[in-house]
Parts: C-alpha cells; structure tokens; sequence
C-alpha cells in the first residue's frame, strides 16, 4: 500500500526511492511518523480521496511510536 501511494503520489521517482529505503530499512515496523515527516515536503500531485484515505490508513496502523 505504502509503495503503490508514493508512485501515486510523489512527482519524483528519487522521493520515491527515498522513502521506500526508509521503511525496508526498519527491521521491526515501518517508520511512517519519520516518512510522513519528509512526504510532506516533497513535491506531490494532487491527491485525490483514494490518496489521502490510505495515507490515514498506513498512520494509523503504523504512526506509533515504537518501544523495541
């Protein structure tokens, strides 16, 4: 879900690239406070209805702050 939104979403395929080494490189959860912290400043196309539902979807299932 997180990839399919980002090449949805993101105008560069590097701010892809980027994010998506940011949640693989997680071994326990994926970072998504830290990837929605850089999304934000990213350059996006507009999103539509779809976009920003599976992006509250992916906080809320993976936007807490992990205790490992």
């Amino acid at each position: 879900m997180l990839f399919e939104l980002l090449k949805r979403t993101l105008k560069n395929q590097s701010d892809v690239d980027e994010l998506m080494n940011l949640a693989r490189g997680n071994e326990h959860s994926i970072p998504m406070k830290g990837i929605r912290y850089k999304y934000d400043a990213m350059q996006k196309n507009i999103l539509t209805t779809k976009d920003i539902d599976d992006l509250d979807t992916l906080m809320h299932f993976y936007g807490h702050d992990s205790y490992v």
